[in-house]
């Protein structure tokens, strides 16, 4: 299966109104957001999970049918996450880094060898 290769150093560019905590990006525990990247070239930006084939894209809107680029954040300990896709349809749903192989897709649980479900979200700007 060819998987979009997403940089897991870009899914940290994020558009978000956090509070601060030491450098962190603290999500709301429970909130939902929409992640978009800050890349200089114009192209599509908003991080969207396609539950139905189990894989990431960046949309060009968050609105008209892209339900996966909402995203729900489940604090599992102190400014660490698990990112899970809000997508209407069926399928995977927890961001997972693919750390050895410089990907991302959905998996179907934050548990087992899905170690790359783990999130922290850093302030940029």
């Amino acid at each position: 299966m060819n998987w979009p290769r997403i940089s897991a150093f870009l899914l940290l560019l994020i558009v978000i109104n956090p509070l601060m905590v030491s450098g962190f990006a603290a999500l709301e525990n429970g909130g939902i957001y929409h992640f978009k990247c800050m890349g200089h070239i114009d192209g599509n930006r908003w991080l969207d999970g396609v539950t139905q084939e189990n894989r990431v894209w960046l949309a060009p809107t968050t609105t008209g049918g892209y339900t996966g680029t909402s995203w729900q954040a489940i604090e599992v300990e102190p400014g660490i996450y698990h990112l899970k896709c809000m997508g209407h349809i069926d399928g995977n749903r927890w961001l997972d880094g693919v750390t050895q192989e410089n990907r991302v897709w959905l998996a179907p649980t934050t548990t087992g060898g899905y170690t790359g479900t783990s999130w922290q979200a850093i302030k940029v700007e």
